[in-house]
């Protein structure tokens, strides 16, 4: 009998032991998955921004592109005629009814006309990267800080009037992203 009571304690003192094993187990993987899973959680989340983010910005760059086409003869013909009093109330009046900057720019840099601002105040802009790949004949675009508007914006160029085989005036198009952001 004696050793029966014995035996039985020390079976009872096993199985809270393996009990309080079994527990600190679970909270050990239980961990590590929570860990896994908000892991997984935040990278799909980033992706998932990363992606968006990037449509985002193409999509708009293609929009801008085809607007840009779609006055490119009136600010072609606007060119031709010399009349930069017209060019510039037609910068400045599609540019407010469309919601979006638009920017005549010659092949020395010089703005020309449009549509925020005084072009005989604006910086020259051939070294911006849209412009100069479209003095290079294809569209280009670019996202970056506007310092004239204060704000970060999408621009899309593209090439408007050529002579003897070169770009001599390139329309340029752009919109506040503060969308994306």
């Amino acid at each position: 009998s004696e050793e029966s009571v014995i035996a039985s304690s020390l079976i009872s003192r096993k199985g809270k032991v393996m009990f309080f094993r079994q527990r600190k187990l679970f909270w050990q993987i239980f961990t590590v998955n929570m860990l896994i899973v908000l892991g997984s959680i935040i990278a799909v989340g980033w992706y998932s921004s990363r992606s968006v983010d990037s449509f985002y910005v193409e999509e708009s760059a293609t929009d801008l592109t085809n607007r840009a086409n779609l006055i490119r003869s009136t600010v072609a013909g606007l060119l031709v005629e010399g009349g930069s009093e017209k060019l510039k109330k037609f910068t400045i009046d599609s540019g407010r009814a469309s919601g979006t900057r638009i920017t005549v720019i010659d092949e020395s840099g010089k703005v020309l006309a449009d549509s925020n601002e005084d072009p005989a105040r604006m910086d020259n802009h051939r070294s911006r990267p849209e412009i100069d790949t479209a003095f290079g004949g294809t569209p280009g675009s670019s996202m970056r800080f506007s310092n004239t508007l204060g704000e970060r914006m999408l621009y899309s160029a593209i090439p408007l009037t050529e002579q003897k085989g070169s770009v001599t005036t390139v329309l340029r198009l752009s919109v506040p992203i503060t969308g994306i952001d």
